[in-house]
């Protein structure tokens, strides 16, 4: 494994991935050693892979100019300076899917794309809010990713589902979205209801990034349709559902009209 020095002088050819990672790259190499091989980023150095550097940083450039914020801003913003510096492989996951849906929400001719900070300041208080507005049309949107970490248990040779149960994938891929949207007391809906009103926005949509292998290995864009349609009637607050899985199949629901 080579060093933080040499990691980050394959990442300095990459100006906005240096920005971006920097520190992160310095922070696991000194906190992590026992499984380094387990973040992705860190493969791909240790690898020297400049596609994927390069394809990374690509999308990064692509997402700042859309949102059109400083690279500072966009660090900050994203929680490349602090929300990334954690114990967790899939961590930068997390934080990567929101940049990447200001392209999807851009190729769904979404403009005015806006990157909301976790909380406002609301009568002294600290309000949550969802992580994005946009505009489609006349439409404005409050928009919330989340993520759904891919198996813990995903090995070589070892079985994702329940081959007995007739589509488990599509019942494991709702009960992982209801998780999310039941998990720490509705806080997905309080964020997204906080930022339409503050906002003025006239729609909801809660975006999922589905890194789960079994569900992206075996369902199809009508199974995606199905299923958030099922959600969407527990959660009639969410005018929206997306889902973009692991393979990079993306579900709106309903279908969402592009503008010209």
């Amino acid at each position: 494994m080579r060093s933080p020095k040499e990691h980050l002088d394959t990442l300095s050819r990459f100006p906005i991935l240096f920005e971006c990672f920097e520190n992160y790259v310095a922070w696991v190499c000194e906190h992590c050693d026992d499984n380094l091989a387990n973040y992705d980023l860190i493969r791909v150095l240790e690898d020297k892979d400049s596609v994927a550097l390069l394809e990374l940083d690509k999308r990064l450039a692509q997402a700042r100019e859309i949102l059109g914020i400083t690279l500072k801003d966009f660090c900050r913003l994203f929680g490349f300076n602090d929300d990334l510096l954690a114990p967790e492989p899939e961590k930068i996951h997390d934080i990567l899917a929101e940049p990447y849906f200001v392209l999807d929400l851009a190729a769904q001719s979404f403009s005015s794309i806006k990157k909301l900070p976790h909380s406002i300041v609301t009568d002294g208080k600290k309000t949550p809010v969802c992580d994005f507005t946009a505009l489609l049309g006349t439409e404005k949107f409050a928009i919330e990713v989340k993520t759904i970490r891919i198996e813990s248990w995903a090995e070589d040779g070892k079985l994702l589902g329940n081959a007995s149960k007739p589509y488990w994938w599509g019942d494991m891929f709702k009960s992982n979205v209801i998780t999310k949207i039941e998990d720490k007391k509705h806080r997905v809906l309080k964020q997204l209801s906080n930022a339409k009103q503050h906002f003025r926005c006239t729609k909801q949509m809660l975006a999922i990034y589905s890194r789960r292998l079994g569900p992206s290995t075996l369902m199809t864009p009508a199974n995606y349709s199905k299923e958030l349609e099922a959600i969407q009637q527990l959660y009639p607050s969410l005018d929206y559902l997306a889902c973009k899985d692991y393979g990079g199949v993306l579900v709106f629901y309903p279908a969402i009209q592009n503008v010209s």
